[in-house]
């Protein structure tokens, strides 16, 4: 055969294979739902409401999954599989975060083409982090007696009837003669030190609402000319079914920069209601 036809039969084939590269075949994984323990007996309600997973395999990150899912991996041979657990911050869906507070899930395992390998992913709370407080209104007396709006009927009352867990949960009645209720925590309970050891500080609540509920924090200060300041954010929804969310107060708290905060509640009834309910539980703010 003359050179030249040889030579230009093996650059032909050497272009075939850099313009059709031999494809991959990639190796599964499916990720179940998180399993969420708790470590002691002082952190509240199990209850949570994680959405998505991070998932970072070999230290290279490989997106956010919903859950259950299944996920191609273009990886083979030993794997280091991180999995971060992931909620909607402020219960909106267009902002999944990791939320800080989890512990992330860690495996190795063997990635094969083809191969599907199934992971239950577990995690619980940090042990470096702080619970400022635990509401979850099974003791006879509760966190959220402070009145700001002057009305001592627009209060959180105890209700044995409709409750998320346990024996009780806190309900809020407003009414065509009491159209608004502004209510904080204890005044002589306040919780300092929010911000000292990290940047996140969150508030996690289980309700359900008919009418619009703004969620803040008041900050008090040690100088005593500078009064006490509100800052209300987000504002939940109405919603019919009890529903978990992860209010990120971080900004909230740096923006106040107080020495001292309260949590409080607002809510106004609209003008073409006549009553309007608001349940609350499992209420837990969390800090490093």
């Amino acid at each position: 055969m003359n050179y030249r036809i040889l030579l230009f039969l093996v650059c032909l084939f050497s272009a075939c294979n850099l313009i059709n590269p031999e494809e991959r075949l990639p190796a599964y994984i499916y990720l179940q739902p998180f399993d969420f323990r708790l470590t002691n007996s002082n952190q509240g309600s199990g209850h949570q409401k994680i959405t998505e997973a991070w998932l970072t395999v070999n230290g290279e990150f490989l997106g956010v999954y919903n859950l259950p899912s299944t996920i191609p991996i273009l990886q083979e041979g030993k794997a280091d599989i991180r999995i971060d657990a992931g909620i909607k911050d402020n219960g909106i869906s267009t902002l999944p975060e990791i939320y800080p507070f989890f512990l992330p899930y860690l495996s190795n395992t063997t990635l094969l083409p083809l191969q599907t390998d199934t992971l239950l992913p577990i995690t619980s709370y940090r042990q470096d982090i702080a619970f400022a407080f635990i509401e979850d209104f099974e003791a006879d007396f509760q966190l959220f007696t402070e009145d700001l709006d002057g009305n001592l009927l627009t209060k959180i009352d105890f209700d044995t009837e409709e409750v998320f867990e346990g024996r009780r949960s806190g309900r809020i009645t407003l009414t065509s003669n009491n159209r608004v209720v502004q209510i904080a925590s204890r005044i002589d309970q306040k919780y300092k030190g929010l911000l000292d050891k990290g940047a996140f500080v969150y508030l996690e609540l289980t309700y359900k609402t008919d009418v619009e509920l703004g969620i803040g924090l008041i900050g008090h200060y040690n100088d005593l000319s500078k009064p006490a300041e509100r800052l209300f954010e987000p504002i939940l929804r109405p919603r019919k079914d009890w529903n978990k969310v992860y209010l990120n107060f971080s900004e909230t708290a740096f923006v106040l920069k107080a020495d001292e905060y309260q949590v409080a509640f607002v809510a106004v009834l609209p003008p073409d209601m006549d009553i309007g309910r608001i349940w609350l539980d499992n209420i837990k703010l969390v800090h490093f």
